[in-house]
C-alpha cells in the first residue's frame, strides 16, 4: 500500500467519522428539542405542586381560625338567647306584675351560663 493511498484512506475515515459524529449531534439536538416541551411542563408542574402545598398549609391554618370563630360565635349566640329570654321575662313581669316563675327560670339559666362560661 502506497503512502498516498494510506493517507487518503485515513482522511476518508476521519471524514466519515466526522460526518457520523455531526449526524449524531444533529439527531441529539432534534431529540432535545422534541423533549423540551415535556421538560418545561414537568418543571412547571413541580413549581405548581410546591405552590399548592404552600396553599394547602395556609388553608389548614385558616380552617383552624374558622373553627375557633365558629365556636366563639356559637357561644355568643347562646349568650344572646339567654339574655333575650331574660328580657322577655322582665317585660312580661313588667306588664303583668305576676310572672315571677319565668323570672326565676331566666335568672337560674343566666347564672348557669355565666358560671359555665
Amino acid at each position: 500500500m502506497n503512502p498516498i493511498d494510506f493517507g487518503n484512506r485515513v482522511v476518508w475515515m476521519a471524514g466519515l467519522i466526522m460526518s457520523v459524529w455531526g449526524v449524531l449531534g444533529i439527531i441529539q439536538k432534534i431529540i432535545e428539542m422534541a423533549k423540551k416541551p415535556e421538560k418545561n411542563q414537568n418543571i412547571r408542574m413541580d413549581q405548581h405542586e410546591v405552590w399548592l402545598k404552600k396553599h394547602d398549609e395556609k388553608i389548614k391554618e385558616f380552617e383552624g381560625f374558622f373553627r375557633n370563630d365558629k365556636t366563639r360565635l356559637d357561644q355568643m349566640e347562646e349568650g344572646n338567647r339567654i339574655q333575650q329570654k331574660a328580657l322577655l321575662a322582665l317585660l312580661s313581669h313588667g306588664i303583668d306584675g305576676n310572672n315571677i316563675e319565668p323570672l326565676k327560670e331566666a335568672k337560674a339559666e343566666m347564672e348557669k351560663y355565666l358560671i359555665n362560661r
